[in-house]
């Protein structure tokens, strides 16, 4: 395979993205046709998040992976880690035919290097930071471009941009760019401005404990030339280790704090504590860069949020439905509490549908403790990752841990199971909030709910 190190973006005119529905995959498509490229690509014939925006870039998706369909006026291929990586049947015809194919890492890494790329990372709040980062800048007049890791952004037409302005905003993933090397993606980028926002060991399926987590954040702060600026947000051991190593590498280091500059920050349209901090890394980085400061609070108050974060669904009198990607114990905890909070009167009913079985296993007594704050629990099957290995590990076991802690939890097989154990936990006259949770497919139950009372 021909390195990306050897050629330069700007020489291809004609770029073909395989599985190119995926959030990230979409975001590379979005920016390239932007850039003024010729941009098309394949992906399964089912309906996926990000549809409705290559629709509108009348971007043409090929139905499946056949080999047939790549051809000599393609000058360049993006895969993804999804549908096969590498071996993809696709992938291995560009190969054979000579034309250069690079990961979905290398292929944001080479993006980065055209202007000053701040990447927002951690292990969670990542979506939402960046998303505020970019509503910032905008705000600012500053003319950003921007990829952040979700299918809707409210307050942006795409969620990815590419524009006249000197920022490049990326989410920054952990997750590894390809199964095979295990280079996790944000290290192919060339940065800037890095905001880590918390490390909370995550991916069992890919790092085998939490050290091997933390070093794909070291390798990140290392590989950060002097003068670069580091904003550092949770508090932790791991922290403490990167703020000494960053300081080593001459990096200006800044430690976010819940300091009085940013106490007057209103979140109009979103809640939840963890929110909160989200926004206060975002100012921080945003202060750091320049910004006014009230450019950065008016830009936060009037921010809408992005989808599947504590995203409102439905409201009536009576119901509520919420919606979030919560897939690790930190974030349900962090869900569940500012639901409670947010909604004090009603009845918190929690349908939780955990994601991989490797992590549904590896946290199982996290989890449990997690969700059991919720007034009642409803345990969907485990949505198994389309790259995870059959598990020994089955529904039966998870939910027996979530009983553990929460003895009136319930398994619910598939939606009308769901519809069924609602309608026996609805009380005439009481005010109910359900929050579909899990990074899976989760969101298309909620539905039923909703037409429980007739909207």
């Amino acid at each position: 395979m021909l390195k990306n190190k050897e050629i330069n973006l700007a020489k291809f005119k004609n770029i073909y993205l395989v599985g190119i529905k995926g959030v990230g995959m979409s975001g590379l498509a979005i920016i390239l046709k932007e850039m003024g490229k010729n941009v098309s690509g394949s992906d399964l014939g089912e309906e996926f998040v990000t549809d409705k925006e290559l629709n509108k870039l009348d971007i043409k998706i090929d139905v499946g992976f056949e080999k047939n369909k790549i051809n000599s006026s393609m000058g360049l291929i993006i895969y993804s880690a999804a549908h096969q990586g590498q071996e993809n049947p696709q992938v291995i015809q560009a190969k054979k035919m000579k034309i250069p194919a690079w990961s979905y890492g290398q292929a944001l890494g080479e993006i980065s290097k055209l202007k000053k790329t701040i990447a927002m990372a951690g292990s969670h709040g990542k979506t939402t930071t960046t998303a505020m980062l970019a509503k910032i800048l905008s705000d600012a007049g500053k003319k950003p471009s921007w990829l952040i890791g979700c299918g809707t952004i409210k307050d942006f037409d795409f969620h990815a941009h590419w524009d006249k302005g000197e920022y490049f905003v990326v989410e920054a993933d952990e997750y590894p760019d390809d199964l095979v090397t295990g280079q996790p993606k944000f290290l192919y980028l060339d940065t800037q401005v890095v905001a880590v926002i918390n490390i909370d060991f995550d991916h069992p399926d890919c790092f085998k404990d939490e050290k091997i987590y933390y070093n794909a954040f070291k390798k990140l702060v290392k590989k950060m030339d002097s003068g670069s600026i580091l904003i550092l947000g949770q508090n932790n051991k791991y922290f403490h280790k990167l703020f000494h190593s960053a300081k080593s590498q001459k990096l200006i280091v800044k430690a976010v704090k819940n300091d009085k500059v940013w106490h007057n920050l209103y979140l109009k349209k979103i809640f939840g504590k963890h929110n909160y901090f989200n926004a206060i890394i975002a100012s921080q980085v945003a202060h750091e860069i320049g910004i006014k400061s009230r450019i950065i609070t008016k830009a936060l108050s009037n921010f809408q949020g992005v989808q599947r974060r504590l995203e409102i669904k439905k409201v009536s009198d009576k119901y509520i439905w919420i919606d979030d990607y919560a897939h690790h114990p930190s974030e349900l905890k962090a869900c569940i509490e500012a639901v409670k909070n947010h909604y004090p009167d009603y009845k918190l009913v929690t349908l939780f549908q955990s994601h991989t079985y490797s992590r549904s296993q590896q946290f199982e007594k996290e989890f449990a403790s997690a969700i059991s704050d919720s007034d009642e629990v409803l345990i969907a099957p485990i949505f198994a990752s389309a790259r995870e290995k059959k598990s020994h590990y089955t529904d039966e076991m998870f939910l027996s841990k979530i009983m553990q802690k929460k003895s009136t939890s319930k398994f619910v097989s598939d939606k009308k199971a769901f519809e069924q154990a609602i309608k026996k936990i609805i009380v005439k006259n009481q005010k109910i909030v359900l929050l579909t949770v899990g990074a899976g497919d989760i969101y298309k139950w909620g539905e039923g709910f909703t037409r429980l009372f007739g909207e």
